[in-house]
């Protein structure tokens, strides 16, 4: 069985959350555990402008992503 590198969750073990608005994006991905443990999250700005960001933080803090992106349009 595959684990999710992050925290050794099976992938079909997890929950993936997505909260799109007008110009972002947020996402956070959780394990089934009991309580339910958030094992990234993150967001996309920007949606239809000429600068936007994709950021990423994972559970453990080694584990983090920033990055610019363009995002024109819808």
């Amino acid at each position: 069985m595959k684990t999710h590198s992050v925290c050794e969750t099976p992938a079909s073990s997890c929950i993936l959350a997505i909260n799109g608005g007008s110009s972002s994006i947020k996402f956070s991905l959780f394990a089934l555990d009991q309580p339910l443990l958030r094992i990234l999250t993150g967001s996309i700005t920007g949606v239809g402008l000429a600068h936007g960001s994709f950021d990423s933080k994972g559970a453990k803090l080694s584990v983090s992503l920033s990055r610019p992106v363009v995002l024109p349009g819808h």
